[in-house]
């Protein structure tokens, strides 16, 4: 039977935790910005009353937070996964092959070339999500009622395959406790008229920082 070693373990954690830091945090900044617009503020009506119901439904009191009750929340998952649509934390990323391949479409790639592509304009496709692409709606991501994640190959945000990112299952669910802790207790406003650049780097902030304000509800 296989086993890790505690040195193994140990190098696979500290991937966990510094390849979701900065990540999450930007997904985050960049979600609550766009909920923060006067003109997204439904969304944020639609995951409180999804959450109220949802709650009532497996007896839980206002503001407690249970991994079903995070994993019933189809809006609520729409909204991050839409936030992760407009604003990918890796906004580019790159392969090299170390063996002469061919893509799926016949593109011939040598052994040492590489192939880059860039999620936020995939993401920003009209043929792949119509004419509102530029536009924040979690509706596209709800099918039935249900919360239906995107092809990795069309959004490769946590990449596809066998190439999959590890910690995609922990990044949706720490980003859905994170949100739905901070809309339970504060409206989230000021991102109407905000003028913003991004710092791209390793991972895409928001350059001097995204001025946005809570108030208690």
């Amino acid at each position: 039977e296989f086993e890790f070693s505690n040195e193994e373990l140990y190098y696979i954690i500290i991937n966990f935790v510094l390849a979701g830091r900065d990540t999450t945090a930007n997904s985050l900044t960049w979600t609550l910005w766009e909920l923060s617009k006067k003109e997204n503020r439904q969304c944020i009506t639609e995951i409180r009353a999804e959450t109220a119901k949802n709650r009532t439904e497996l007896g839980l009191s206002d503001g407690e937070i249970s991994h079903e009750l995070v994993s019933r929340g189809a809006y609520l998952k729409a909204t991050i996964q839409e936030g992760l649509r407009l604003h990918p934390p890796v906004p580019l990323d790159l392969k090299e092959a170390l063996e002469d391949d061919v893509l799926p479409d016949g593109t011939e790639v040598r052994k040492g070339e590489r192939v880059m592509f860039v999620t936020w304009a995939m993401a920003r496709l009209k043929e792949q999500w119509g004419e509102d692409c530029a536009l924040f709606k979690p509706e596209r991501f709800i099918s039935d009622g249900c919360f239906t994640p995107p092809k990795g190959t069309s959004l490769p945000v946590f990449l596809a395959g066998p190439r999959l990112c590890l910690g995609k299952d922990m990044a949706m669910l720490s980003s859905s406790i994170m949100l739905l802790s901070l809309l339970d207790r504060f409206d989230c406003t000021g991102g109407e008229g905000v003028d913003y650049t991004y710092e791209v780097g390793l991972t895409l902030w928001a350059l001097n920082g995204m001025p946005l304000k809570f108030e208690e509800k």
